[in-house]
């Protein structure tokens, strides 16, 4: 077996891993309030938290205009140190103006705006509190790309951890004595504003506050091309829920909603490794050893991918079982579907980022925009009729469709398939199996059986990767 992992591949791997554990603790923390959001919260209740959600990551999208890609292209380009300052000072000064600007048309047009879609969320409370949420949230952005540039991750890492536990703690707090939709978000909404002070501090010591509209139109020139395709990824993955509740229930949606919260962890590991590779593509593509590098990496990603997402898929049942009121059992079902769609599109985000550092910008907002109107048209379609399995089949469809499209329009050569593609066959028929036929009355008796096929699944994958896994953890100890 290839030692895959030295030199610098060992710091891109300990910093994809301090990313991940940036949002793992937190996704964890998040799992240990879910108990009790399950347990105090009605599945109703529960939708209306993750519908907010879903638009506040809408609205992310819209405000930060794609300005983080073109802070993280166009760092490397400026070598002064000075420029740097200006840059991040530059955009951070123009953000604050679209989205002063936009939280205010916000609140003035909000309540007819969703009165007008027919939307049984309504703008206030609600809805307003994901506007306040996404607002302070944005000043987190590019000191966060800061740090990735820098490849120091771990300031990141302990300020995204402690965020998390003050979210857990008041959730744990104030949710038993006050159980509503309400007070979820507003928690999530004065726990950001604190957090927002501190990345407030953090781009003052970085950056000269200065305003350059010449640099701001480049920049814009840049980055608005790839809102589109953001959108459309938006849409490609987060509109099942948006539908869901205007086409069946906020109950459905709680339920559909608890799914995603289990599945949705495997985007711990996409985005941690995510947030360590993209700069170090933008920074390496186009040297001789940037397709073997990236044969190392996606083999690394799809390795850890897979085995998550296996013991997510597996112990589904029992963990709902174990940490939710009955309303919520049938929720295991869509695990497996929703874990597939992480799959397909991490290795699609892969490819999308090969094609940004390409500067195929419109290819890669062209596919995100197909995509998307696959999956509006087939959550449409099938969502009335079928109900909310309808939506996890729609979702790991389309980002299988997504990747495809990424790695055909990408055309890297010497980038063989044969291997991954039967990882994952492995995997799946192996999660069927054990899904299907591995159902005992004591639940520890299913847990352990279902380890030790996790554990077979591990050292199978392993080979078929040619991922030398002491040699990543040795990685973990050694420059």
């Amino acid at each position: 077996m290839h030692n895959i992992m030295s030199g610098s591949d060992n710091l891109l791997f300990k910093n994809s891993l301090i990313y991940a554990m940036g949002d793992i603790i937190p996704k964890v923390l998040n799992l240990i309030t879910f108990p009790i959001l399950t347990q105090h919260l009605a599945s109703s209740e529960f939708g209306v938290v993750n519908y907010v959600n879903s638009v506040e990551l809408f609205l992310s999208i819209i405000t930060l205009l794609g300005l983080n890609t073109y802070y993280l292209v166009h760092y490397y380009k400026v070598t002064d140190e000075r420029q740097k300052r200006d840059l991040l000072g530059n955009l951070s000064i123009f953000l604050l103006i679209v989205n002063v600007l936009f939280t205010i048309i916000s609140f003035i047009a909000g309540q007819r705006l969703f009165s007008a879609i027919g939307s049984e969320i309504s703008f206030f409370p609600f809805i307003a509190m994901g506007v306040m949420s996404n607002f302070f949230g944005l000043f987190s952005i590019l000191p966060s790309a800061l740090f990735r540039l820098k490849e120091n991750p771990l300031p990141l890492t302990v300020i995204n951890v402690v965020k998390g536990a003050a979210i857990m703690f008041a959730t744990c707090i104030v949710v038993v004595k006050h159980p509503s939709a309400a007070t979820v978000l507003g928690i999530k909404v004065f726990v950001t504003f604190l957090f927002s002070i501190v990345f407030i501090v953090i781009t003052v010591k970085n950056c000269n506050f200065t305003i350059n509209w010449n640099q701001i139109k480049q920049a814009l020139l840049f980055s608005l091309p790839l809102v589109p395709g953001s959108l459309a990824y938006y849409f490609s993955s987060m509109s099942d829920r948006i539908l869901i509740e205007k086409y069946l229930s906020t109950t459905e949606l709680g339920i559909y909603s608890a799914a995603t919260t289990i599945g949705l962890i495997l985007n711990i590991v996409s985005n941690g490794a995510y947030r360590s590779f993209e700069p170090h593509f933008f920074k390496t593509y186009g040297q001789q050893a940037f397709v073997e590098d990236f044969i190392k990496i996606r083999n690394t990603l799809l390795f850890a991918i897979l085995i998550a997402g296996f013991c997510l898929s597996v112990y589904a049942r029992e963990f709902y079982m174990i940490f939710s009121n009955e309303e919520y059992y049938s929720a295991y079902r869509y695990v497996p579907f929703i874990v597939w769609g992480v799959t397909f599109s991490s290795m699609s985000l892969m490819y999308s980022t090969v094609l940004t550092a390409q500067k195929k910008t419109k290819t890669n907002a062209m596919v995100s925009i197909i995509v998307a109107a696959c999956s509006l048209c087939l959550n449409m379609l099938l969502l009335p009729r079928f109900g909310i399995i309808a939506a996890a089949c729609i979702n790991a469809m389309v980002f299988f469709f997504s990747y495809i499209l990424e790695k055909s329009f990408s055309k890297l050569r010497n980038v063989q398939i044969a291997r991954p593609v039967l990882a994952m066959l492995t995997s799946a028929i192996l999660m069927v199996l054990l899904i299907r036929y591995v159902v005992y009355d004591n639940i520890w008796v299913s847990i352990t059986v279902k380890t030790i096929f996790a554990i077979v699944l591990l050292f199978i994958n392993s080979v078929l990767l040619k991922v030398n896994i002491f040699s990543l953890i040795r990685g973990l100890f050694t420059k």
